[in-house]
């Protein structure tokens, strides 16, 4: 794929992955160890318990749970923003003429690249 392509190919994953998730806001609860979709009118626990990637081994569970839901929880929070560095870029990248290299030097747009080959998967 070329970068255009990569980017609208990332673009679209991480709107269907949004779309398809429950809106939030998402939030930890270390103390019950669930990882919750809250809004006004529910909450929802969605993990319950995430595995560590030691297994349920004793005192090593509760040190790999922690990071693993903030993790989930922060990156979920990041969605709109990582939508929007994406769609800057392809908004440039789709307007250049194909004999135009894109992108031609260290800018955002080598990382918006970057980020959605992150999101295919390719990087």
């Amino acid at each position: 794929m070329n970068a255009v392509e990569t980017l609208e190919a990332a673009i679209t994953k991480l709107e269907r992955i949004k779309s398809d998730s429950f809106p939030g806001p998402w939030a930890h609860w270390p103390e019950a160890g669930d990882i919750e979709i809250m809004n006004e009118s529910f909450s929802h626990v969605v993990v319950s318990k995430v595995r560590p990637r030691d297994g349920w081994r004793g005192p090593i569970y509760r040190e790999n749970y922690e990071p693993n839901a903030e993790l989930i929880v922060t990156l979920h929070r990041t969605i709109d923003a990582q939508l929007a560095i994406l769609r800057d870029s392809y908004l440039i990248a789709s307007s250049l003429p194909p004999s135009v290299a894109f992108p031609s030097t260290n800018t955002p747009d080598i990382r918006a690249l970057a980020l959605a080959r992150a999101i295919l998967g390719d990087s």
